[in-house]
């Protein structure tokens, strides 16, 4: 008998910082090759959200019927499936039904179309007129079953005192009959009082409009300045929320313990495994003030970083 060696996983990286996982199984005669790319909506800035969308189905929409570029003709002569989706982090792209034989011609076609070799001015065009049937279908789903029956918040919600809210689609939350909701799961008055007076502030004082209109642009300006940095792996944002992912959780802890120690700033740590300077600054916060801390932040990382690590 020939001993058959078990499925071996292995990552590895080009020079271009390109991270190959691959899982090799001799008894497959077909596969599936997959790039993921880090741009979703929590990468993209509010003047340009929606253009990962807008980029996945330009150059790799699973649209094909119309069969509106050389690529499409590419992939179904070889029998091959593909299949794309953004989500909030990732953009994912997939040639799925590979025979084993092919995966280094498949590698070329994905080069081919990220080379931009198949894009057109009307694959643009193509890509605008599904993502507006995706719209208009969505529109329609009027039982809402593309969205989830329940929201549950908390946090800023009452401005940091005990409170937390559910928010049901319909008549969802009637099946809780009366007794059932006990004493354990009621908002005290105190808490309460204090989430309707934030909604009023948020509300009266334009919040939201300050955070896409002042806070929001301040974060894009900060991610154009990182971008060249050699340490800085991404900046991503929403809202009043960003994240400075760097290299590793030594050099995240080391340019928060700088900002704190040097300019009285204070940063959090996170990512899963706290390679991220996190930045959260209070809805209300004054432009000036914030794009000032930013400023520092920047000199900290490329001036005063560098320094600590030779």
């Amino acid at each position: 008998m020939t001993a058959i060696s078990s499925p071996k996983t292995e990552i590895s990286e080009l020079s271009n910082s390109f991270k190959i996982i691959s899982h090799n199984d001799v008894r497959k005669k077909h596969t599936s090759l997959c790039l993921w790319i880090k741009t979703g909506s929590a990468r993209e800035p509010a003047t340009s959200n929606g253009i990962a969308h807008l980029l996945e189905h330009s150059l790799f929409g699973q649209y094909s019927k119309n069969q509106r570029s050389r690529v499409y003709e590419e992939i179904n002569n070889n029998d091959l499936k593909i299949r794309a989706f953004t989500t909030v982090e990732n953009t994912a792209f997939f040639i799925e039904h590979i025979k084993t034989t092919d995966i280094q011609n498949c590698v070329e076609l994905l080069w081919r179309i990220f080379s931009a070799e198949y894009l057109t001015s009307q694959s643009v065009k193509d890509a605008k007129s599904d993502i507006q049937k995706e719209l208009i279908s969505l529109s329609k789903d009027t039982d809402n079953k593309l969205f989830q029956d329940l929201i549950v918040l908390g946090k800023g919600l009452s401005s940091s005192t005990p409170l937390s809210a559910v928010i049901a689609k319909g008549d969802l939350l009637k099946s809780w009959t009366p007794g059932a909701h006990t004493s354990t799961f009621q908002g005290n008055p105190i808490s309460c009082a204090a989430a309707c007076a934030t909604l009023k502030e948020i509300k009266h004082s334009s919040l939201l409009e300050h955070v896409n209109n002042s806070i929001e642009p301040c974060f894009y300006k900060l991610s154009k300045q990182l971008k060249n940095s050699g340490k800085v792996k991404s900046v991503r944002f929403v809202g009043a929320q960003c994240a400075i992912e760097l290299d590793n959780s030594k050099t995240s802890n080391l340019v928060q313990n700088i900002a704190l120690q040097q300019e009285k700033m204070l940063t959090y740590g996170g990512g899963i495994n706290g390679e991220c300077v996190l930045i959260l600054p209070p809805l209300n916060i004054d432009k000036d003030l914030l794009e000032k801390a930013l400023e520092t932040l920047t000199k900290i990382i490329t001036e005063e970083l560098p320094k600590h690590s030779s």
